[in-house]
């Protein structure tokens, strides 16, 4: 009884295992089943996507075709207009720059033969005033020294030695060197000529005259001459050079006495030249000189030394520098044109003196 218990106990058991094996095994095919959809599924969705991508990759070529092309058009198109927008400006500018060019040569065509003849008339003016510099230092024996030249002049005189003496010309003249001098003195700085003897070193301090009567000068420089013009009037033709002192009495009766007929018949070059034991003159010259042009100068001029105007006294200078400066100038011409006092008067063309009373009215 016991073993017969046993016995359907075990085949129980094996009868429960067999139908849980079949139990699992159906549920490991099911199992495959669902996940070979489920591949199946993801794999038409992944050829879905591609399809799609492809068709939208197809559409974006064509895009970019259609897009491409109108982008070439528009570039033909603006091409093509720009052409022929600058054809138009072409043949509307084309008249006239050929009208330009035209005109330029006609224009270069009449302008040549006037600067040939410019330059011509240039060149005779430069010969002839050469000559005549040449004629004159001819004439006149007036010949440069060289810097070498006039140094071994000044050694050899020991009327020289050891003064503070600037040689600022030096020319041979017939039997005479001729040096213009410049030293500093307590009375400011001094300019001289002096004349030596070639042969025997004799030396004479001024000036000299020739045997026919001609005073011997050295040859002025126009260009510190005309620097030391302060102002000009009169409304004549015939030039000249007058060095005065407002406070000189014999410039002041000069002034007086010639005033219309040089104010009429000249043009006069005022260059005023201070004494220096005229003590009111700088102040009198600084009222003169502060005027803004050559008109009122002349003014102040006439007032001062004919009127016996007395506005210089208090009157205050509105750049002294400037007048100091002009005085200065002034000197170096007076000095240069050889003026021994005041009044003197040059006229322009040859530096000649003359006697200012054949200028009365």
């Amino acid at each position: 009884m016991k073993r017969t218990f046993i016995a359907i106990s075990f085949i129980a058991s094996i009868a429960i295992l067999s139908g849980c094996g079949n139990e699992q095994k159906t549920d490991t095919q099911e199992a495959t089943t669902q996940n070979t959809h489920k591949v199946g599924f993801v794999t038409q969705q992944i050829d879905t996507t591609t399809t799609d991508a492809a068709k939208q990759n197809e559409d974006l070529k064509k895009q970019l075709a259609i897009l491409t092309a109108k982008l070439e058009k528009v570039a033909n198109d603006l091409s093509k207009n720009v052409h022929e927008k600058a054809e138009e400006l072409k043949q509307k500018t084309s008249p006239v720059i050929e009208n330009a060019i035209t005109k330029a040569k006609e224009l270069k065509d009449k302008a040549t033969p006037t600067i040939e003849d410019a330059k011509e008339k240039a060149k005779k003016v430069a010969i002839e005033a050469s000559d005549t510099v040449k004629h004159a230092l001819s004439d006149n024996k007036y010949i440069p020294m060289t810097k070498d030249e006039i140094s071994e002049v000044m050694k050899e005189n020991k009327l020289f030695q050891g003064k503070s003496l600037t040689v600022e010309k030096g020319y041979k003249t017939g039997d005479f060197y001729a040096l213009k001098l410049s030293a500093k003195t307590p009375r400011g700085e001094q300019r001289f000529t002096v004349f030596i003897d070639k042969d025997t070193g004799r030396t004479f301090v001024g000036g000299g005259f020739e045997k026919d009567g001609t005073k011997m000068a050295i040859p002025a420089d126009l260009k510190v001459v005309e620097n030391g013009v302060l102002f000009t009037y009169g409304k004549g033709d015939k030039e000249i050079y007058v060095v005065t002192d407002p406070e000189c009495p014999y410039c002041q009766m000069m002034e007086s006495q010639a005033k219309n007929n040089l104010e009429n018949n000249y043009k006069v070059n005022v260059i005023l030249y201070l004494h220096p034991l005229h003590k009111k003159a700088p102040k009198m010259s600084a009222y003169i000189l502060d005027a803004n042009n050559s008109a009122e100068m002349a003014k102040r001029m006439h007032e001062v030394m004919v009127e016996k105007s007395d506005k210089w006294k208090d009157y205050n200078v509105t750049d002294q520098k400037r007048v100091d400066s002009m005085l200065k100038d002034a000197a170096k011409a007076a000095d240069e044109l050889g003026a021994r006092g005041t009044p003197a008067v040059f006229e322009k063309k040859g530096l000649k003196e003359i006697n200012w009373s054949t200028l009365r009215d």
